[in-house]
C-alpha cells in the first residue's frame, strides 16, 4: 500500500495527490492533514475524513 501512489487528498482549496501512503502518513504526523481534508482512493466508493474511524488502519 506504501508504494502504491493513487491517495488523494479533497482539500477545501483543492484536490492533491496523487500520494503514496507513505507520503500521506508523514503528512498526518507533521499536522498536515486537517479533520475538513477527505482521503481519497480511486478503489473508495467516498472520500473518507480523518477522525472517523473510517481510514485504513495505520492512519
Amino acid at each position: 500500500m506504501a508504494n502504491d501512489p493513487s491517495w488523494y487528498l479533497n482539500r477545501p482549496q483543492g484536490k492533491s495527490g496523487p500520494h503514496t501512503w507513505a507520503e500521506l502518513q508523514s503528512l498526518a504526523a507533521q499536522g498536515q492533514i486537517s479533520p475538513q481534508d477527505g482521503v481519497w482512493n480511486p478503489a473508495a466508493a467516498r472520500p473518507r475524513k480523518p477522525g472517523t474511524g473510517a481510514l485504513p488502519r495505520g492512519f
